[in-house]
């Protein structure tokens, strides 16, 4: 409900007639005019009426004045009130009203609270009879007198004079008192109680607390990845050596939370970076520090390691007699024909006994074949030449080796 109260206040009686004598009793006349949500309010409401001790409500006097099935009229309402004997007596007091729809749901609280203006204290004067026993006033006028500040000496108040509650915080001047003490929404008044919380001690030491945060030590496995803002951890936050296996919760390191080259080989103790604590592909190629991947952090066949002890980019190039041919990954490498040179064939070319009558196809040493001297006793094996072997006139003076033949036996 949203209601906005505008009201005024009536004493029941000829309150402020001079000639007094007698109390007109305790109850008043309360007017005033009730909206909601913007409108004059017409129907049956249920009104609670509270005095306040203080323009906040945290303290009250006496019981509540329920007014059940108020009539209000274009806005508009009247109410008796009567808090009993004994409530104006001299102390201040704020109205509280609460309304709500007749016998329906808990009541609002209307804001702000009504200052109570002095009207209603001509209920006081009605007890004013009782200063004629007080020490020698025989007069109103002396009575009077008496009740203006400059009668009152320096310290002549004392604690037991001041009713419970009648000091609020409007009346204390500045810098005397802690009024109020306010931590996140809430506003906390007379008898506040810190609590130490988690990590955070309070030392009392006479008037003075003083308020410590313990060590900011890490638990084991308590950074996980929502306790980190994306990119939060950057190289110089983190002191070399200090992540240890144990510091890291598992799959806590996430792609997101580590800044491009963040972590260095420095930064990590030995064997800190266990496979439980990685995320699956949380590692990109920009979290890898340019040349800090050796062979021993590869796994098995995934690359090619190296290559007749070679590494880094190796280049193949084609020798003698040899193609190296690339096809998308593939890298045909062939040799060239095996064809034999004219005269290629020395006798340094050939092993002693090497060749062996299976070893030569028939007819296929010609003369040709045969560099001038090549052909020696020692490279024949014995009994390795047949005729079927010797070409016709393949052999000539000039490819026979002196004392080279023998007869066999």
């Amino acid at each position: 409900m949203n209601t906005r109260l505008v009201c005024l206040l009536h004493l029941a009686g000829a309150l402020s007639t001079a000639t007094l004598l007698h109390a007109q009793g305790t109850a008043f006349t309360y007017q005033g005019r009730l909206n909601v949500n913007g409108a004059p309010a017409s129907g049956t409401y249920d009104f609670r009426y509270r005095l306040a001790l203080d323009p906040y409500g945290n303290n009250y006097f006496g019981s509540s004045v329920l007014a059940s099935g108020q009539v209000v009229s274009s806005g508009l309402f009247t109410a008796t009130l009567d808090f009993g004997a004994g409530a104006f007596n001299g102390g201040n007091y704020w109205l509280e009203i609460d309304v709500r729809t007749n016998g329906a749901g808990g009541y609002t609280l209307l804001n702000p609270l009504q200052r109570v203006t002095p009207a209603p204290y001509a209920i006081f004067s009605g007890t004013a009879s009782n200063a004629l026993n007080a020490t020698a006033a025989a007069t109103a006028t002396t009575a009077t007198i008496a009740a203006t500040a400059s009668a009152v000496g320096t310290n002549g108040v004392s604690g037991v004079a001041i009713q419970n509650g009648a000091v609020t915080s409007p009346k204390i001047a500045g810098g005397q008192v802690v009024k109020s003490l306010t931590a996140e929404a809430s506003t906390l008044y007379d008898d506040v109680t810190l609590a130490a919380g988690n990590n955070v001690t309070i030392t009392p030491s006479g008037n003075t607390l003083t308020i410590a945060a313990a060590g900011g030590s890490v638990a084991d496995g308590s950074i996980t990845t929502a306790k980190l803002a994306d990119g939060a951890v950057t190289s110089t936050k983190v002191g070399d050596g200090s992540i240890t296996d144990s510091k890291l919760a598992n799959g806590a390191m996430t792609s997101s939370k580590i800044a491009d080259g963040a972590i260095t080989s420095a930064k990590l103790a030995d064997n800190a970076v266990t496979s439980a604590r990685i995320v699956d592909n949380a590692v990109t190629s920009a979290k890898i520090m340019d040349g800090t991947v050796v062979a021993g952090d590869i796994g098995s066949g995934q690359v090619v390691k190296s290559l007749n002890s070679l590494n880094d980019d190796v280049t193949l190039v084609e020798g003698a007699n040899v193609t190296i041919t690339p096809s998308g990954n593939t890298l045909t490498i062939a040799a060239a024909g095996g064809s034999v040179a004219d005269g290629s064939i020395t006798t340094a070319k050939l092993a002693d006994g090497a060749v062996t009558s299976t070893k030569l196809g028939d007819g296929s040493i010609t003369d040709t074949k045969l560099a001038n001297g090549a052909v020696t006793s020692s490279k024949i094996a014995d009994g390795a030449i047949t005729s079927a072997k010797l070409a016709d006139n393949a052999v000539t003076s000039a490819r026979i080796v002196d004392n080279a033949v023998r007869a066999c036996q």
